[in-house]
């Protein structure tokens, strides 16, 4: 970046992981609302409510978007946090350190 260069700014490394982890979760977010409207809609939408089939005592579309699918992805954002998202300390840049220690 330009504007880093000129006025002689390091950029942190840990911004870019941040970043990318932020984007997996605005993406996963997206695909979760998604697939539930899609799995509410088309399964609720698509025939009247007499003739809907019922598990555990629940409409198919409300048992599959509402109560499944949450329970799918808890299980996907388990993962995401702890096979993937990488746990990053919150001290200042290690330039900034090496700065004051020298002092």
């Amino acid at each position: 970046m330009k504007i880093l260069e000129e006025y002689g700014i390091e950029e942190d490394p840990r911004l870019k992981i941040a970043f990318k982890e932020m984007l997996m979760t605005f993406g996963l977010c997206i695909v979760y609302s998604l697939t539930t409207l899609a799995m509410d809609w088309s399964i609720g939408m698509s025939k009247p409510p007499q003739e809907y089939s019922y598990i555990l005592g629940f409409p198919t579309w409300f048992f599959l978007g509402i109560i499944v699918c949450p329970l799918v992805f808890f299980c996907v954002v388990v993962f995401l946090v702890t096979r993937v998202f990488k746990d990053m300390s919150l001290e200042p840049w290690l330039s900034e350190k090496k700065g004051k220690e020298g002092k």
